[in-house]
């Protein structure tokens, strides 16, 4: 039976003197398996996640590059192209898919020296830029009501890729509505996946986190009825706090002041069911010293 849980569980983690990086409102099932009931009201929601955006990174200016940060293209035989779509789930969840062409994301040289051809990406949401991420895939979660979504084309040191000045970017429109509270099942699935976690700390800001899975696939979203066992989201935690549901194999996690930190990812079906195998939920962590 499912419960009515309201499961936006959110952490708003502030780098000094760093750009505030990631959209941190979540869908979560916690370590222990158990549901938890957290206030969808709580003071690190997404508008105020988006509000402490403006903070800038460093002096390359990851979150606040105006044009003329830019990193100009002038082989447009060989430029980077990007293409969005979105979709939504069941509860309202934004499910991003991108297209990339002549261009390469890499997690290991974010936030060091350009080089041609590969960086990551950025999203923009209503013209601000909210969040580093490192897959062609993404689920975000938004506020009721229009939104206008921008995925960026972006150096390692975090500098758009221009062409003519303009951002090589990609746009879509949507209009969120979220279907109430999160159905979320209390249930755990036997499983015969697998989960293991690299983490390094940024040179900027924060850390990067790899994931390597076995017999799991990732799912296009929350799915009430699904029954599988190996097709699900990997919930990303720091000190036990959920953070973000990854539908991909790499995140960046922002990080409040130097010091250590736990990072865990676990194991969750795309219905929110926990999976287990015969040691309890499967899960992975690793510690990170941030002195940045």
């Amino acid at each position: 039976m499912r419960k009515i849980i309201a499961t936006l569980l959110t952490l708003t983690l502030l780098a000094a003197a760093c750009t505030s990086e990631e959209e941190t409102a979540t869908t979560a099932v916690d370590e222990a398996s158990e549901t938890t009931t957290a206030d969808e009201d709580a003071s690190h929601d997404d508008t105020d996640e988006e509000d402490s955006h403006n903070n800038d990174e460093s002096s390359h200016s990851d979150e606040g590059a105006s044009h003329s940060d830019g990193i100009e293209i002038t082989d447009l035989e060989n430029a980077p192209t990007v293409d969005l779509s979105v979709t939504s789930d069941e509860l309202g969840g934004q499910i991003l898919d991108i297209t990339l062409t002549n261009f390469e994301i890499s997690v290991e040289n974010a936030s060091t020296e350009p080089l041609e051809g590969e960086g990551h990406l950025h999203l923009l949401v209503d013209g601000e830029r909210t969040k580093r991420f490192y897959n062609e895939q993404l689920y975000v979660e938004l506020e009721d009501g229009e939104h206008t979504l921008e995925v960026e084309v972006s150096a390692n040191n975090h500098a758009a890729y221009t062409i003519d000045g303009e951002p090589i970017r990609a746009a879509a429109d949507v209009v969120v509505v979220n279907n109430g509270d999160k159905l979320v099942s209390e249930s755990e699935l036997d499983s015969t996946a697998g989960v293991e976690l690299n983490v390094v700390a940024d040179p900027i800001a924060g850390a990067n986190v790899t994931l390597t899975t076995t017999d799991f696939e990732f799912a296009n979203g929350f799915d009430a009825n699904s029954t599988s066992a190996n097709t699900g989201w990997v919930v990303l935690t720091v000190d036990g706090n959920p953070i973000e549901n990854l539908i991909g194999d790499s995140a960046h996690i922002k990080l409040a002041e130097p010091g250590t930190y736990e990072i865990a990812a676990q194991l969750v079906s795309a219905s929110g069911a926990a999976l287990t195998n015969d040691t309890g939920v499967i899960r992975a962590a690793e510690s990170v010293t941030i002195v940045n």
